[in-house]
């Protein structure tokens, strides 16, 4: 039993790292680098199948010390990695023009590679010696991949990013002392000694190098800078930073003529997010609330009742009780945040966020919609992403139901006859964010049967825009008044019911007044021909297709490069640059790690049949499972409101019940049809029905929806566990096939987290799922036959 659970301890390490790894790259890098991990996995899985298929017979005779050496060396190199990793020079931005920096991006691949390599040959192993225990080891790999996910992300609420490597080491020794049990004393001594090794680490963590890029690199380089407070968790670090020289408002109109209160700022993963505004109870010195672009809703009318989506650290509900809103709701996601901010700066926000007029809620901004009955005056959405990161293009490749066509829709339908949806988002040239906004409430109001073009007016300043759309039509007063108040305060127009060519771009000017031309054809019949030719992707994201940040297109690298030069590219897009550059390694990781290795092995051709009817089945498999597995985390974030209780809930569920489905398997024959024909009835059932099923458990508590989450899953999920272990046992015997298989497995596995968004983006979610089923019936038809095995009476 210690062997299970060392193996287990083994998956959940694996599984942990790939987890604090990008935990750790989104502080110290941006984001999107954090993707890049995801190859340093396949790294290390092709390379354990491989090197165990090639090199197998040389250990045969070490047993079980193979397990507990590469366990330890693991959990080692673990510390070592990291230790390194951190000291490098290397910057993400300045590899546009330093090539230096690539030679340091191939060294961390190279680098964090061996901790993969060495904690998936522990796995391979065990699946390459005890064969006749395959569907019992394969239960112990998965289990331990869900715990290892929800103690990970558990440990990210207690633990700070510099210890989750050598939390995961402590947990990779444990599981090297447990693999090494029955090697005697003396094992069992030296490896309980080398547990000491990570946990001194963890009592004294190695320090972070974060980018001299980042906006907490800035600050704390600012006159007087000081770290006040850190908060850690699975959402990011939170930390707040003071000095006298700080000045956050990327909103304010250059008009302002006033004093700002003293504020301080609020980083999330070393990027500033938002700020913490200084209130006395003194509303006379608060007026330059009044002059940003997200004070234009008052302007029209008072405002009684307001709804806040990513309230942050509360300049938008402050700005609500400004302007006398009797009743606030405010939803802020991050828990960690809101839980610093009651404790640590309560009395310095005047009481804001204990004031009776305003309720705060910790949710998923889409999910709180979505399960909310009551309406409001003014529904406002504040910026959800920081103004340097949404600028690079971090977050292309991240999935976001706030700013869908269902999503407007739906805070369209919560607001009164005249009440107002407020959209505020960041200036980017060239503009692309706030036209698809834009296109985006054009479209939510057609799906209403509402005419568009009298209910929307669009303004912008320096930093930022805000759309606002009213449930009924402007009326000729309200249009006069929204006009003053961006006169007075320089706000460019860029549209309005029946504005004039010369009143747009006459403030903050660009080269052409490309907001108000770009409205005009998004509001005409040529706009599906407009966003076709349009340079960068404004078509409205939806539920489908969820990727309002995803704006490349591949006619943007041409005009880049054309116009601006190898430098220019830092005006890309870059998550989608990130995705382009982690499949190509992955395709060539791929061909050295999987398919040369081929060429040095001798074969009958019977035995090559064999190993290329295997590379199909094990890669369909690790494809389709994750493909399938991701789609359901992005289908329940809706359904509990919150990403990390998703992701907890649909891992967990997955792998804990795809377990149970693998010791199913221990005595049937090796045939896959029955699994696969269960896979396919119930995924295409829930896909069909899940919407209705989560509509009418919308007004469930958060235990209960979660305890049906898990009951829609663990059927589907029982079925996915039975395929890998029936493939392994219709090898089984064939020790090269075997390991080689495993890594097959893991390498595909991981690489199906790359293909999936890429999927999604293009042809939507429906075509991930039809891509895992029909990969789910191609590994049907392309399953090894069993092997005979030798009979005790003939010798053969």
């Amino acid at each position: 039993m210690l062997f299970y659970l060392g193996i287990a301890l083994t998956s959940a390490t694996i599984l942990g790292l790939e987890l604090a790894l990008m935990r750790v790259f989104s502080i110290t890098q941006w984001h999107h680098f954090a993707f890049m991990i995801i190859s340093l996995a396949l790294l290390g899985f092709g390379a354990s199948g491989t090197f165990l298929s090639l090199f197998q017979h040389r250990f045969r005779s070490q047993g079980q010390r193979v397990p507990a050496v590469a366990a330890v060396a693991g959990s080692l190199s673990i510390l070592l990695t990291f230790w390194v990793s951190q000291r490098l020079p290397f910057s993400l931005l300045r590899i546009i023009w330093d090539w230096h920096q690539y030679g340091y991006l191939l060294l961390l691949y190279l680098l964090f590679s061996v901790p993969f390599f060495l904690l998936a040959t522990v796995v391979g192993w065990a699946f390459l010696e005890r064969q006749e225990r395959i569907s019992r080891i394969y239960f112990f790999d998965l289990a331990g991949a869900g715990i290892g996910a929800l103690v990970t992300l558990a440990a990210l609420s207690v633990l700070k990013p510099s210890q989750l490597p050598a939390g995961l080491s402590v947990l990779s020794m444990g599981a090297a002392l447990f693999l090494g049990w029955s090697l005697g004393r003396r094992w069992q001594l030296m490896l309980a000694a080398a547990l000491l090794v990570p946990v001194v680490f963890l009592v004294r963590p190695l320090g972070l190098n974060i980018s001299q890029y980042k906006g907490l690199s800035y600050a704390l380089q600012l006159p007087g800078a000081r770290l006040l407070a850190e908060r850690n968790g699975p959402l990011g670090m939170v930390q707040v930073v003071d000095s006298p020289a700080m000045r956050y408002a990327p909103e304010l109109s250059l008009n302002f003529q006033g004093t700002l209160p003293q504020r301080l700022g609020v980083y999330v993963d070393a990027e500033l997010a938002s700020a913490i505004t200084h209130f006395d109870g003194r509303w006379e010195v608060m007026d330059f609330l009044d002059y940003s672009p997200q004070a234009a809703p008052y302007r029209i009318s008072p405002r009684r009742s307001v709804l806040i989506l990513g309230a942050g650290a509360g300049t938008e509900v402050l700005a609500a009780l400004f302007h006398r809103a009797q009743s606030v709701d405010a939803v802020e996601l991050n828990g960690q945040l809101l839980d610093l901010l009651r404790s640590r700066f309560s009395d310095f926000a005047g009481g804001l966020y204990t004031h009776p007029s305003v309720s705060w809620h910790v949710a998923e901004a889409r999910g709180f919609a979505e399960a909310q009955r009551r309406t409001y005056d003014l529904i406002q959405i504040a910026p959800l992403d920081a103004f340097a990161a949404s600028s690079a293009g971090v977050f292309a490749l991240a999935e976001n139901y706030v700013y869908t066509r269902e999503a407007f829709r739906r805070y369209l339908e919560l607001l009164e006859p005249s009440g107002i949806l407020a959209v505020t988002r960041w200036v980017k040239l060239p503009p692309r964010d706030n036209l698809k906004t834009f296109a985006t409430a054009v479209e939510a109001l057609r799906t209403l049967g509402l005419e568009a073009a009298p209910r929307l007016f669009l303004l912008r300043n320096w930093g930022s825009a805000t759309l606002l759309v009213k449930k009924s039509p402007l009326s000729p007063e309200e249009v006069a008044r929204l006009k003053d108040f961006c006169e007075q305060r320089s706000f460019d127009l860029a549209y309005y019911p029946g504005i004039l060519p010369e009143e747009a771009n006459r403030f903050h000017l660009l080269e052409h007044p490309y907001y108000y031309e770009a409205a005009q054809q998004i509001l005409s019949l040529e706009r599906e021909s407009f966003y076709e030719k349009y340079r960068f992707q404004i078509r409205p994201a939806t539920d489908e297709k969820p990727y309002f940040f995803h704006f490349f297109k591949w006619e943007t690298f041409r005009y880049v490069w054309q116009d601006l030069g190898r430098q220019g590219m830092v005006f890309a897009e870059w998550g989608s640059w990130i995705q382009a550059a982690t499949l190509f390694q992955a395709a060539m990781a791929s061909f050295v790690l999987i398919l040369l290795p081929l060429f040095f092995l001798r074969e009958k051709p019977s035995a090559a049949s064999s190993r290329f009817r295997c590379l199909v089945y094990f890669s369909c498999l690790g494809l389709a499972y994750l493909f399938l597995e991701i789609m359901y985390i992005q289908k329940f974030i809706l359904f509990l409101a919150h990403p990390v209780y998703a992701a907890a809930v649909v891992l967990a569920s997955f792998l804990v019940f795809s377990g149970l489905g693998s010791l199913r398997t221990g005595g049937r024959p090796a045939t896959v049809r029955g699994p696969v024909l269960g896979i396919t009835c119930i995924a295409g059932l829930e896909i069909v029905f899940l919407a209705l099923v989560f509509r009418a458990g919308s007004s469930l508590a958060l235990g209960w929806k979660m305890v049906l989450s898990v009951v829609l899953i663990a059927p589907l999920a029982f079925f996915m566990g039975q395929p890998f272990p029936l493939g392994l046992r219709a090898i089984r015997g064939n020790r090269s096939l075997v390991a080689w298989s495993w890594g097959i497995n893991g390498f595909f596995s991981v690489l199906s987290t790359l293909l999936a968004p890429l999927l999604a983006m293009t042809w939507g979610f429906r075509s991930v799922l039809v891509a895992a089923l029909a990969l789910y019936w191609l590994a049907s038809r392309s399953l090894p036959a069993p092997r005979q095995r030798p009979s005790l009476v003939n010798g053969h």
